[in-house]
């Protein structure tokens, strides 16, 4: 029940944070592939599945096989089975298979990553050759993120995707409080 309610509350706090605007941004088409890493409560599984169609599969990545109950539940209510795969990962593993995926999103999850690089480096095989990561994190220190420590520092997130030879595709600042990154194989 506890679970629940955290689920509840944070689609509610990502519902009011800019949704409309994130998803205009990510260029999203009928028949992608989509993996949502760190779902928690499946707020953007839920609209990216609405967006893909029929043709298209969202994978929901959480490493909390709670957050996937209560996502499947989701996906039960809604009819959404051919669109949506669970898959629960590992700390430092996706488990999402490679090569496939059009769209890689983490949505305040790039500062729970253990070894950032590793992880991002094992994402980008994820990647077909036109997929793109996007990275939408806390800024550390910022007062709109849940703590002043919670979040990512400046160049933290750049600093990683350099190092692995992921290329900045386009940023964003319409988001208080957070960073907005989507990048591509160079």
């Amino acid at each position: 029940m506890l679970n629940t309610m955290k689920l509840k509350h944070f689609n509610k706090a990502a519902e009011e944070d800019g949704t409309e605007e994130i998803l205009k941004q990510l260029d999203i088409k009928d028949g992608f592939q989509i993996a949502d890493i760190g779902s928690g409560g499946g707020y953007y599984t839920l609209k990216f599945a609405d967006i893909v169609g029929d043709t298209g599969i969202v994978y929901a990545v959480d490493v909390d096989q709670q957050n996937l109950n209560y996502i499947s539940k989701e996906v039960e209510k809604r009819n959404l089975k051919n669109r949506i795969k669970l898959i629960l990962a590992e700390a430092n593993k996706s488990n999402l298979p490679g090569g496939e995926m059009d769209l890689i999103f983490l949505r305040n999850s790039f500062h729970h990553l253990g070894n950032r690089t590793e992880y991002i480096k094992n994402l980008a095989l994820c990647l077909n050759g036109n997929g793109k990561i996007v990275i939408i994190d806390h800024k550390k220190g910022h007062r709109s993120g849940p703590s002043m420590n919670h979040g990512t520092g400046e160049g933290e997130i750049e600093g990683v995707m350099e190092e692995l030879g992921l290329m900045q595709y386009r940023s964003f600042d319409f988001l208080e409080g957070q960073w907005f990154f989507i990048y591509k194989k160079s």
